[in-house]
């Protein structure tokens, strides 16, 4: 953290996120010294989740992404979205209403998707699921009058679109 040493002010975001992360005491330390703290501090602040020998790094990173890899992509994306607001502290645009929306929303995908379905299927023939969720276009979630679709993000009504030759 190094705003001091270079004349600049964080976004608010970041000194937020800061600030619930390791307590108002650390990030002014942080933000007013400018000082890089060892790998131990850091995990005790709050700051990294886990801390891993050099020499195993490489090994752990890919290990860790091939674990993700293959599971829902419905599942890390909503729990993501939702940890995230969740985060804000019903802060922002919309406050508890968002955290309640986001939940919905992501409620809907999940009752649309076949995940739920392979991931129980696995779990009860103690098999690994091959999920097959991966992803929706972000405007498919937004109301769509009736009688439109929405084409590259861009809506399109339906009665007046004509054929291109």
């Amino acid at each position: 953290m190094t705003p001091a040493k270079i004349g600049i002010v964080y976004p608010l975001s970041g000194i937020e996120r800061l600030v619930r992360l390791a307590g108002p005491g650390a990030a002014k330390y942080l933000l007013f010294s400018g000082d890089f703290v060892p790998a131990e501090q850091a995990l005790r602040l709050g700051l990294v989740e886990r801390v891993i020998p050099q020499a195993d790094f490489w090994t752990d990173v890919a290990s860790f992404a091939r674990r993700l890899a293959g599971r829902s992509q419905l599942s890390l994306q909503a729990m993501k979205e939702l940890v995230d607001t969740i985060a804000a502290g019903g802060q922002g645009a919309g406050g508890r209403d968002a955290v309640e929306l986001t939940s919905r929303r992501w409620q809907q995908e999940m009752a649309a998707a076949a995940d739920p379905v392979i991931g129980v299927r696995a779990f009860l023939a103690k098999e690994e699921p091959v999920f097959t969720w991966t992803g929706r276009d972000r405007t498919a979630w937004d109301s769509t009058p009736q009688g439109s679709t929405r084409q590259n993000g861009s809506l399109t009504d339906n009665a007046t679109q004509e054929e291109a030759p």
